[in-house]
């Protein structure tokens, strides 16, 4: 699951690079973890969207359950998946 949880911070610090006025130097990032389940897969935070007021971001992802499938996607197609959002109200940091 590294994998997923990779690719969401990576996602997480392009999305408060590109909501960062352009005049502001970025001196630190700090990186959180935004979903994690054990058995579980979240992912596609792209296909969802995401949403920016102030200090408040919305992003949707997709749930899953975890299926090793090697270098593909790590979600069971067989298993129901579901959409959701992940909510901060402090620019990020939770």
């Amino acid at each position: 699951m590294s994998c997923i949880k990779t690719m969401l911070i990576f996602f997480f610090v392009f999305v408060i690079l590109i909501t960062t006025q352009a005049d502001t130097k970025i001196t630190v990032i700090n990186h959180v973890t935004v979903y994690r389940e054990e058995g579980r897969f979240g992912g596609w935070p792209a296909n969802h969207g995401i949403w920016n007021w102030g200090d408040e971001i919305l992003v949707g992802f997709s749930r899953g359950y975890y299926k090793d499938l090697g270098d593909r996607h790590h979600i069971d197609r067989e298993q129901p998946e579901e959409h959701l959002f992940a909510r901060s109200i402090d620019g990020g940091q939770s």
